[in-house]
């Protein structure tokens, strides 16, 4: 039998440092809350044991309702759009008739790698009702003005526009990584054989990158239920409620209400809903493979 080197001897010691980092920072604070979410606890005092009341109160507030439902249409339009958006890009970067690839991937990354709270107050100048640039367009067209995040009708969709627009360029970096995987010598026999565009994408492009698009949908969904930066600089939560979202909630009784008990319990109702659409995602390129 071969001897084991020193790597494969010792190689838990390697990983220790990892390990530590995620119990200390991710397991402990997730037992801690999951207790509290049993509790009634204001930081102030000691927790107090209440059950289930605080799930109760979670489900059947009329405000974290209406923030369950303002995530979902969040991530209704956040979703689709940004994968579909990432995947078509990516896909004509990868054409062989497109000049200056690696200046575009620089353009469309450069929104990720700027700060939300930075991005929020230059939009929040953009979508201002009077002076703003996107509403100076709309009167030189002789269109009619928007109130934008102003509105109770038009804040989430303009709020999903300025994350699509933040994020989207990242899941271009990872499908352009995986059409570039999938090879060449697949699109040319196709070709021989008579196939061309859309039947070629649907064909071989589209189950070849199975695996990189369940990554980018799942990563997408988990990222619109915890939207929060955005909301928080630039509405609050309003006009009326109208956009706040699970995560705002989280925030507003976590940290104005000192209700870290009822803050918890709706962390793991979140939890819930993100889990089951995973599960979900996971579920259907099962069935599919």
């Amino acid at each position: 039998m071969k001897p084991k080197t020193l790597g494969e001897k010792y190689s838990y010691t390697f990983i220790m440092p990892a390990l530590l980092m995620l119990f200390l920072f991710v397991a402990v604070p997730t037992i801690i809350a999951f207790f509290l979410s049993f509790t009634d606890y204001s930081i102030l005092g000691k927790p107090r044991f209440v059950g289930i009341q605080n799930y109760r109160f979670a489900l059947h507030d009329n405000v974290f309702r209406k923030a369950l439902f303002n995530t979902a249409y969040y991530a209704i339009l956040y979703v689709p759009i940004k994968v579909i958006l990432s995947f078509l890009i990516a896909l004509a970067l990868t054409q062989s008739f497109i000049n200056y690839k690696k200046t575009f991937m620089i353009f469309f990354y450069l929104p990720v790698l700027t700060s939300m709270t930075a991005s929020s107050m230059i939009w929040l100048w953009i979508y201002q009702p009077d002076m703003g640039i996107l509403n100076g367009i709309l009167s030189a067209l002789h269109l009619p003005r928007s109130q934008w995040i102003y509105g109770k009708s038009t804040v989430i969709p303009s709020i999903s526009t300025i994350t699509i627009w933040k994020d989207f360029g990242y899941d271009v970096v990872i499908f352009v990584a995986g059409l570039s995987g999938i090879p060449k010598e697949l699109y040319d026999a196709a070709k021989v054989d008579g196939a061309h565009g859309w039947s070629m994408v649907k064909n071989i492009t589209l189950p070849l990158l199975k695996t990189t698009s369940l990554f980018v949908i799942v990563t997408s969904i988990i990222a619109s239920f915890q939207v929060f930066t955005a909301i928080y600089i630039m509405t609050q939560g309003g006009p009326e409620n109208a956009s706040t979202t699970v995560v705002h909630q989280i925030y507003l009784n976590a940290f104005s209400y000192l209700k870290m008990g009822r803050a918890s319990a709706m962390s793991f109702v979140l939890f819930v809903i993100i889990l089951f659409f995973s599960l979900i995602q996971f579920k259907i390129i099962r069935v599919e493979e």
